[in-house]
């Protein structure tokens, strides 16, 4: 989080802090998906 802000901001290196938002905003909705699947498959 704040490589992205030091890139985006203080290096003005727009594109990788836009690519880094996105593998970030990735690896967050596929752990939420993992978690989400693990607790519907623990209530069965």
């Amino acid at each position: 989080m704040t490589l992205i802000y030091k890139l985006g901001l203080e290096r003005n290196e727009l594109g990788i802090a836009a690519a880094g938002s996105m593998v970030l905003l990735l690896a967050t909705v596929v752990l939420t998906l993992a978690v989400q699947f693990a607790r519907r498959r623990e209530a069965r």
